[in-house]
């Protein structure tokens, strides 16, 4: 059957968790791809510490899911003789090295139809799309996407030539949006275009699920007069696609900023944009001719053209562009140590600039990475300083709101984010290193790995290794209380002359996951030695912001509260069953006097 709309993996739906899973996968290299191996793979899935979720019940559906999706971006692929293979995209992937131009270069290739549809579920008489770059063309139209346009237009595309018509009709509903300023009638009138899209494009299929085969045509007039049992019907039928496109369309955000040539715009909206410094690279993108490569032979289009690295370069992969693009990273990378030394004069940052550029394409590719690193580290210094203002620290604090509420892109990388910005807006310490990773233009793109904790924060007597998370119940018992003691071992074992505390931070903490952190400072054997995690939730960790926002911060006032927390261990000691659920439950009057005691000091 013809298919009326494209889609976007959304398991995983974060590009970063793919090559942690594609190492996984590679192992069953040149296996026979049925039931037993990805039941194999599957099981390995849920052993490794990346995996999220329970312990799958049908292993064989999880190898499954997951291999679709390496396959869907030409990473993986099986052959005609049903055998396993990795693509040469897929082990440039493996090495971790460049990722954003490995998942650029099959973005720009991805195309309708294709060998994994065998061209019958979008064939050539229907479709003839790239959509990755057909949204480049449409986004430099109309300036910018939000997550509401992109699930209402983008998905039923099928053409590259329909990107100017679609960014017209996208213009034109922005036009009509306006005329609603109020948030209920704007919602009313969004829920309408949907309903719109969705009988225009789906009227075959409603027709038939109320039963009105014989009709020509559904119109919308024919909605406002259904029977109570037709618009239960319809009702259900118009959310669940609303409800798949709004999936697609968070899982695209995610992808399509992963290639760094995308960001998003403001710092949490759902909304997308060219990213300032890849405007170049998506001008040559958008300006490139496209074409369908053929995809009957499985062999020829993963192996010659969908999962080959080399096969169709960026078409700014070359040493005219590339050097052109290097000066701008030099340019940028110079303005932004000047800046620095305007607002700290003894701040004497360096700026590693070669004396020329060389021709070898590569060489040059690794000059431009360690310009992009370098003002990376500039420019987060730069937000170093500007965080130190107090407005900062209550803007810092109302947004972990914002994300505790979903209304972000990737929440849990966001929360890492905003963490971090709250112990910069803290300063004095000597140093804070974040493990999650920055896009080119500041934003947080995916976080710490699973084998490092999220933030380190050292200060002149003590270090803090915030962990945080937004999972609840059994899942953060399951998935968090055996790493972040871990991780504050590690970092104890190398640090040996100062005191070490970990800090989780959560919306709820888990009465299990409260008797582990109590057991881990008390009971050597749990991790082969005593660790401080000190848990506390993310509205206490905002209130005690909020007091440090009042009264100033030092690390000393810090370094007593947790000093005080720990040692309130000590009080529980005897109940002969949930002491950390005590100890934790007692947290909170334990920052009540705390904050008393900031105020009158």
């Amino acid at each position: 059957m013809v298919k009326k709309n494209w889609s976007v993996p959304t398991s995983p739906r974060s590009p970063y968790k793919i090559r942690e899973e594609l190492q996984l996968l590679a192992k069953f290299e040149n296996q026979v791809w049925d039931q037993k191996t990805q039941a194999e793979f599957g099981k390995a899935l849920a052993r490794s510490e990346e995996f999220e979720g329970e312990v799958p019940s049908t292993p064989d559906w999880v190898g499954r899911a997951r291999f679709g999706t390496m396959k869907f971006w030409g990473f993986v692929f099986r052959d005609q003789n049903d055998k396993l293979l990795v693509t040469s995209a897929g082990r440039q992937l493996m090495t971790g090295k460049r990722e954003d131009e490995t998942f650029a270069k099959q973005l720009v290739k991805w195309q309708y139809p294709d060998n994994q549809h065998n061209g019958n579920e979008y064939p050539p008489t229907h479709f003839a799309l790239h959509p990755f770059i057909t949204t480049l063309r449409i986004l430099k139209k109309v300036k910018y996407l939000s997550k509401d346009e992109i699930a209402l237009f983008l998905f039923t595309v099928t053409k590259d030539a329909q990107a100017s018509e679609v960014a017209s009709e996208i213009e034109n509903f922005r036009v009509g949006l306006k005329r609603h300023k109020y948030r209920v009638p704007r919602k009313r009138f969004l829920v309408q275009c949907f309903n719109r899209q969705i009988l225009r494009y789906y009227n075959e299929e409603l027709k038939e699920l109320l039963g009105r085969m014989k009709q020509k045509t559904l119109f919308e007039k024919d909605l406002d007069k259904m029977r109570v049992r037709d618009r239960t019907k319809l009702d259900e039928f118009l959310l669940r696609h609303r409800k798949t496109f709004y999936d697609y369309a968070d899982a695209l955000i995610r992808y399509f900023r992963y290639t760094l040539l995308v960001s998003l715009s403001g710092e949490y909206a759902p909304i997308i944009k060219i990213a300032e410094p890849a405007e170049k690279k998506v001008e040559a993108i958008i300006a490139a001719k496209t074409s369908i490569h053929p995809y009957d032979d499985v062999n020829d289009f993963y192996k010659n053209f969908y999962g080959s690295i080399t096969a169709v370069p960026l078409p700014y992969e070359n040493i005219k562009d590339l050097k052109i693009i290097t000066q701008q990273w030099i340019k940028r990378a110079e303005q932004l140590s000047s800046k620095l030394k305007t607002i700290s004069p003894g701040l004497i940052p360096k700026v590693e600039v070669p004396k020329s550029l060389p021709s070898d394409l590569e060489k040059l590719k690794d000059i431009e990475e360690n310009l992009r690193s370098q003002s990376t580290v500039l420019n987060r210094t730069l937000m170093g300083f500007e965080l130190r203002e107090k407005s900062k620290m209550m803007e810092i604090i109302e947004d972990f709101q914002v994300i505790l509420k979903g209304k972000v892109i990737d929440p849990p990388t966001f929360l890492e984010w905003n963490t971090w910005r709250a112990f910069e807006s803290l300063d004095v310490a000597e140093e804070i290193k974040p493990n999650f990773k920055f896009s080119d233009d500041m934003q947080p793109l995916c976080p710490a790995g699973g084998n490092m904790p999220d933030l380190e924060v050292y200060y002149a007597d003590f270090v803090l290794i915030p962990e945080v998370t937004l999972k609840s119940g059994a899942v953060q018992w399951r998935d968090e209380a055996e790493p972040v003691p871990v991780h504050v071992i590690k970092i104890k074992r190398s640090v040996s002359n100062k005191l070490i505390f970990g800090l989780f931070l959560a919306p709820r903490i888990d009465d299990r996951t409260s008797n582990v952190f109590y057991g881990c400072n008390s009971t050597p054997d749990m991790f082969g030695e005593t660790v401080c995690v000190i848990p506390i939730t993310i509205n206490q960790f905002q209130d005690i912001l909020l007091s440090f926002a009042n009264h100033g911060f030092s690390p000393k006032k810090m370094l007593s509260l947790l000093t005080e927390i720990d040692q309130s261990r000590l009080k529980f000691s005897n109940l002969s069953t949930d002491r950390g659920v005590a100890w934790v439950a007692n947290i909170s009057e334990i920052i009540v006097q705390w904050k008393q005691q900031l105020e009158k000091a």
